[in-house]
């Protein structure tokens, strides 16, 4: 009996030891415990602005002749009722903690507001936002014909990336869930 319970012991304490392993991750840079701790301490909004410092990441370096977007600043009278209550657009985006919001209409900016701390050159992670994007790249290709079908393979339309890459059909993108390693 106490040769099962040694036994036991024994694999509680390798079990806990490699779970302690994994969650502080002595060899990397990065871990969950660094990860757990760096959200604890900041807001929402800070944590996008700074995920860089905790997580994998690389700085895409900007273009050397950026689009400078033309202005045609207008107010958003936009109003909704909530619970009884007449709200506003600055109000939901207080509400929901939204940290950067802008309107493009006719080829230039008509509304831009900056929230909690952020301003047009903060860092922020745009996961999201990247994706709509690539979804209505995706679509408009498709309807104008640039992409013949979602079941083709991007070699057929990207014949010099990454070879895991080119082995991915078109649709993949819609579904967010592309298993290569890009960093």
């Amino acid at each position: 009996m106490k040769r099962v319970s040694k036994v036991g012991l024994t694999v509680v304490a390798l079990i806990l030891i490699a779970v302690a392993l994994w969650f502080f991750r002595p060899w990397s840079e990065y871990s969950p415990y660094k990860i757990v701790a760096f959200r604890s301490a900041h807001t929402e909004a800070q944590w996008f602005a700074n995920f860089h410092k905790v997580l994998p990441s690389r700085r895409i370096a900007p273009s050397e002749s950026p689009r400078q977007w033309p202005r045609t600043p207008q107010e958003l009278n936009i109003t909704y009722e909530w619970e009884g209550e007449q709200k506003t657009l600055r109000d939901y985006m207080a509400q929901t903690g939204v940290t950067g919001f802008m309107v493009l209409q006719d080829g230039a900016i008509a509304y831009e507001h900056y929230a909690n701390g952020s301003m047009p050159e903060t860092r922020n992670m745009i996961w999201s936002v990247a994706k709509s994007y690539t979804v209505t790249i995706l679509g408009l290709a498709l309807k104008e014909g640039v992409i013949k079908s979602l079941d083709d393979t991007v070699e057929i339309y990207a014949p010099q990336g990454p070879s895991g890459v080119r082995r991915l059909w078109a649709a993949a993108p819609l579904f967010m869930s592309v298993c290569v390693r890009f960093y």
